[in-house]
């Protein structure tokens, strides 16, 4: 392969593997409109690099490349399909929101960081409020009143 091709294939791999990740995110998250978007891109992907790791492999298990070339093509490929994923997961943690976010379903309700510490306040001021509070009712539930349960009907 010449370099401009080792370059290109640089590219078809941070995408795909960017691409990967990206619907593998899409999947796990509320968006069907995502969802379908980064499977056809993913897929799209994967079948440009397919036609440049064949390339790649044959020239491998031919012996062209030889044992330093072949063992730079694994590293190569590994760094940059590695380098595609963090790129991806790194970029959906800025950008995904709503429906679009990891997660994210009609049933259930996210909440940020912001409305979390409110939620957190506000469960620490009730029990600081609670543990202030006189427990008169609570000590008189804790005597015996010599009363037994028992199941009614059969």
């Amino acid at each position: 392969m010449s370099l401009f091709m080792w370059s290109v294939w640089a590219i078809v791999l941070i995408t795909q593997n960017f691409s990967f990740t990206f619907v593998s995110r899409a999947r796990n998250s509320g968006s069907l409109s995502k969802h379908a978007w980064a499977a056809i891109m993913s897929n799209g992907i994967w079948f440009a690099g397919q036609l440049m790791a064949v390339s790649a492999f044959m020239g491998i298990i031919t012996g062209k490349f030889g044992i330093k070339l072949a063992l730079f093509a694994a590293a190569y490929y590994t760094a940059f399909t590695v380098a595609g994923s963090l790129l991806a997961h790194w970029w959906a943690l800025k950008t995904e929101k709503g429906k679009g976010a990891v997660g994210a379903n009609s049933k259930y309700h996210q909440v940020t960081n912001d409305e979390w510490e409110v939620i957190v306040d506000a469960i620490n001021h009730i029990q600081t409020a609670r543990a202030s509070t006189p427990r008169l009712i609570g000590s008189l539930g804790s005597r015996q009143s010599g009363y037994r349960s028992a199941k009614l009907g059969g």
